[in-house]
């Protein structure tokens, strides 16, 4: 039978032990100083070292012959020891029953060592009243029994037993350890590997030593250990496949990146693991954006396709990816049907995607106006010219003569807009910049993204209108809630220092909104705007 490549390079010593020196340096210490406590809690995730430490440990606190704190193995406690180190799997072993004969036999002395020990695994899987039964024995044990207790979720252990235990957390293994002890793995049974399957594996495992081995014992069916096999072992997708999901989603393509999942579902692959996958990827290839290349420590194959990826998405559009589908996941893992679920979710994902694109026109233009206005500014200073201060109005009036406003075009073949309502308009469009900034400061970048699709269209009775194009149908219907509503009304209120609620609208849809009267608008807009002054032009002085 096929022994597992982590049972035969489990740690024996405390050497062996890789990625906790902070917990094993200190353990050695206590046996060298024979100051040795009676109960220990190992915590941490799973794969990381926790009962092979607790074994190790076991044996050296009985071996006769120790050197530097390790076991000789050539001692009897050494080698016929093991009855002096006891097993529960607390899983299965959680009644109070249980507990009560590890506490009958806790009173009989060891068999060849100095210390029974006792390894209880699991430990969290324990009934409230085997913790019970386990408190006495553990506050108060013979001077010969050692506890130590192993657990993945201490906090499900109650307090009165964590405050009786010597705790140590086991952290993650970082990956360069990881890889390194595979290296030596496959040195010693002499099998060929490829670095970047290595890395592949090691970022599988997520930080657990058993993990890794045990993926590797699974790549090793394949032969020599080669990225393309291990993918394929793995039931991983390849970063040059996710390069490809990237590339589909920022150019609006969503298609592609459906065919992507299609074959990838056809192929017997994991749907859920594929997703994971990807937000995995969208992590570093943002963490190459932010210019932790360093931080990545893969190989230089796997930085070019980064690298690839970071040259057509940017940061903002990465954060609200990993946002979104970090949402999607929790959602797929309770459903029936995770492939249309992430189908729907590429092609959503399509429609607000932030690509890398330049200064729009009218960016441009604003730009322009801005410098010329400063440069005639200068000019007027050096030549001692007082410069006349314009009102708000005469702003807005010189502005819609230089620079006509496009977004009116459309809205002025539904509905006619008196001047007094265009200026209000103009002055909350003068003041969108702030509103976004507000968005980012309170961490909403998704509806800041929703909300540049749309405009001010209308402003009747204290209700601003945001409309939206036909094509930006998905923006429309996501921000239209209620309590998006209730939340842009706040941020605008905020902004504005006035009262106003929010709607959203398609911009086909103008000419349904109903006004209260003339004069009744009027005056809402003066109340609502006091500080802006408002000139009532009639339609003749319009023309001119």
């Amino acid at each position: 039978m096929h022994k597992a490549l982590y049972r035969i390079y489990r740690p024996k010593m405390f050497s062996d032990i890789v990625g906790q020196s902070h917990i094993t340096q200190i353990l050695k210490n206590q046996i060298a100083e024979g100051s040795i406590s009676h109960a220990y809690l190992f915590s941490g995730g799973r794969g990381t070292g926790k009962t092979s430490t607790a074994k190790v440990f076991a044996k050296a606190i009985n071996c006769e012959n120790m050197e530097n704190s390790e076991p000789c193995f050539s001692c009897r406690p050494c080698m016929d020891g093991d009855i002096d180190i006891i097993e529960i799997d607390a899983a299965s072993n959680n009644s109070v029953d249980n507990i009560r004969e590890l506490r009958d036999n806790v009173a009989y002395t060891p068999s060849y060592g100095k210390y029974k020990v006792y390894i209880i695994d699991e430990v969290h899987m324990l009934s409230q009243g085997a913790f019970n039964a386990l408190l006495k024995t553990l506050e108060e044990p013979p001077p010969h029994v050692v506890f130590i207790l192993a657990t993945t979720e201490p906090q499900k252990i109650p307090p009165t037993v964590l405050s009786r235990c010597q705790r140590f957390d086991f952290r993650k293994i970082d990956k360069s350890i990881i890889i390194d002890r595979m290296k030596d793995i496959l040195r010693d049974i002499k099998t060929e590997y490829e670095d970047e399957a290595l890395e592949l594996i090691s970022q599988k495992a997520e930080g657990g030593m058993r993990d890794a081995l045990s993926l590797l014992d699974q790549s090793l069916s394949y032969g020599p250990i080669k990225y393309e096999k291990v993918i394929e072992a793995l039931g991983d997708v390849s970063h040059e496949r996710l390069h490809e999901v990237i590339e589909a989603i920022s150019s609006k393509t969503p298609i592609k990146a459906i065919e992507i999942l299609d074959f990838i579902f056809k192929s017997g692959k994991d749907v859920k693991l594929f997703l994971s996958d990807y937000i995995q990827y969208l992590r570093d290839v943002l963490v190459f954006s932010s210019g932790g290349k360093d931080i990545l420590s893969h190989d230089e194959h796997i930085i070019l396709v980064l690298q690839k990826s970071a040259e057509i998405i940017d940061i903002d559009s990465l954060i609200n990816q990993i946002e979104f589908f970090s949402e999607l996941e929790n959602k797929i893992k309770y459903s029936q049907n995770s492939k249309v679920l992430l189908e729907a979710g590429f092609i959503r994902a399509s429609r607000f995607s932030l690509n890398k694109e330049g200064p729009s026109d009218a960016q441009i233009n604003d730009l322009l106006d801005k410098i010329n206005a400063l440069d005639l500014k200068i000019q007027n200073l050096e030549n001692g010219k007082e410069i006349k201060k314009e009102s708000p109005v005469q702003k807005i009036i010189k502005k819609n003569i230089q620079s006509p406003i496009p977004h009116f075009d459309d809205i002025s073949n539904q509905v006619e807009i008196g001047e007094e309502e265009k200026n209000i308009l103009e002055h909350i469009k003068s003041r969108m910049d702030d509103v976004f900034e507000t968005l980012r400061k309170e961490k909403n970048a998704h509806l800041k993204a929703l909300l540049l699709e749309g405009e001010p269209v209308r402003f009747l009775n204290n209700v601003l209108y945001i409309g939206y194009d036909e094509n930006h149908k998905f923006h429309k219907q996501t921000i239209d809630t209620d309590i998006n509503r209730d939340y842009m009304s706040n941020v605008f209120e905020k902004v504005l220092k006035k009262t106003i609620k929010t709607a959203f609208i398609f911009k086909r849809e103008i000419s349904d909104i109903k006004d209260e009267g003339e004069d009744s608008v009027i005056d809402k807009i003066k109340s609502s705007f006091p500080g802006v002054p408002l000139e009532i032009l009639d339609s003749e002085e319009d023309g001119k």
